[in-house]
């Protein structure tokens, strides 16, 4: 049995004493919100409790308690008359507007569903809404998108949407697509239907995941909101980068016809994004713009230095005959990768050390280099694994770390350091934020 703290019973006599115990507690009955003032005055007098001891009591109040709960998280503050007909007020601190916003968000979801959707249809208020969007944060799936967009949509207008605001959406759209995948089959429908001011953030949400799925959902999202095409490809270039090769043909030809649009940061977005995706195949067109502005041709420049990792002078003509040696190169590589698990020691060798100087194709060149950690040579084995671990690709992670259980010590110390040199080289993908209420 939960006992209110000496403070909260004053507290709550005056209150009572007043004739306002309920006065504002809505739909409640007022016995039920006698107890629900009960349990969040004394949650205010004993601030030492977790968040989850605060939550779990006031989830213990009923859902009945879910009006007063939601308006005490959205003000945050407890108002109540004396006996001389002032207004006092408590403050609520950031801890109990989370534990009030935990709490609600273990009642029946279709209560809490049918209540939000009362709250969007009469306008919520920016404070409602971020509460709004809190719960869907912690409980919500894809069934609640429409009830999340209809919860931002009065505040859409000038000045827009506050960084409070925008992190609560980020945090409802982050939890919904992590518990319910399907989700992101959605958000490039949702991100077109949404307003201009949330739509970054849909592409914030995906920017941050792993999935292979966000980063077709991005690629599906360009043109949609054309002012926003260069955040579009920002986003598909931080994606790309924690990505396991390879992507898929039609998302690179999306990305590459950018390369010719009217506009030079779209174009300039592209390049960026085309590096991070590792497009060979964009190589040619990149070289062809360094003929053309300089704007563009300082853009294509920086492309190629970071996809080539040389600096080849400004021309074309230099960065031509560089293309078409390592594509040379490369043809004569590729036909003899059998030699990998199939040739004797020294054409094996011979075969990892080209394969080791395919930079350009290093995910395709680690997939045919992976075949020689099998090798019954152990030396053969160990510089695969020095291979592996100079090209860095993903690719190689699965054999890689069956080396480590190698007989040989060597093998094994080889694999753990090119596995060390592959994770350090991957950029992870930001986490959520975390859902946070405002500081009054």
């Amino acid at each position: 049995m939960n006992h209110a703290s000496p403070f909260a019973c004053s507290i709550l006599f005056v209150l009572c004493a007043s004739g306002d115990a309920s006065a504002s507690v809505s739909s409640v009955s007022p016995v039920s919100a006698q107890n629900f003032e009960t349990r969040v005055l004394d949650a205010i007098g004993h601030p030492e409790r977790s968040v989850e001891e605060h939550a779990r009591a006031f989830a213990e109040g009923g859902v009945a308690s879910l009006p007063r709960a939601f308006a005490l998280a959205a003000t945050g503050r407890f108002d109540f008359t004396v006996e001389n007909g002032k207004t006092l007020e408590l403050p609520l601190s950031p801890e109990l507007r989370q534990a009030l916003v935990e709490g609600a968000a273990r009642w029946p979801r279709g209560e809490l569903a049918t209540f939000l959707a009362e709250v969007a249809r009469r306008k919520s208020t920016p404070d409602e809404a971020i509460v709004g969007l809190q719960l869907l944060a912690l409980v919500g799936d894809e069934r609640d998108l429409p009830l999340l967009d209809s919860l931002c949509e009065p505040h859409a207008a000038p000045p827009g949407p506050s960084p409070e605001f925008r992190e609560a959406l980020e945090s409802a759209l982050g939890g919904i697509h992590e518990r319910d995948p399907q989700a992101r089959v959605h958000a490039a429908r949702f991100y077109r239907d949404t307003q201009p001011a949330f739509a970054e953030s849909v592409l914030r949400v995906l920017g941050r995941s792993r999935a292979p799925a966000a980063l077709e959902t991005l690629v599906e999202t360009l043109g949609a909101h054309p002012e926003l095409d260069v955040v579009v490809l920002t986003e598909i270039g931080r994606v790309a980068r924690s990505l396991t090769p390879p992507v898929s043909d039609a998302t690179l030809e999306s990305v590459r016809s950018y390369l010719h649009d009217a506009a030079p940061t779209r174009q300039r977005a592209a390049a960026a994004a085309l590096v991070a995706l590792e497009d060979v195949d964009a190589i040619p067109i990149l070289i062809d713009q360094l003929d053309d502005g300089p704007e563009l041709a300082r853009a294509a420049l920086d492309a190629l230095r970071r996809m080539s990792r040389r600096d080849l002078g400004t021309t074309s003509e230099g960065w031509s005959r560089w293309y078409a040696s390592e594509v040379a190169h490369w043809r004569v590589t590729e036909g003899r990768a059998g030699n990998v698990n199939s040739g004797n020691r020294l054409d094996a060798v011979n075969e990892l050390l080209a394969l080791g100087r395919a930079r350009l194709f290093r995910h395709a060149a680690a997939e045919y280099a992976s075949a020689g950690v099998v090798r019954p040579e152990e030396d053969v084995a160990r510089l695969a694994c020095e291979i592996l671990g100079e090209l860095g690709s993903p690719v190689a992670e699965p054999a890689l770390e069956s080396a480590l259980d190698h007989p040989n010590d060597a093998v094994r110390n080889a694999a753990r350091a090119a596995l060390e040199r592959i994770h350090a080289s991957a950029a992870p993908a930001p986490r959520p934020p975390r859902v946070r209420l405002q500081r009054r």
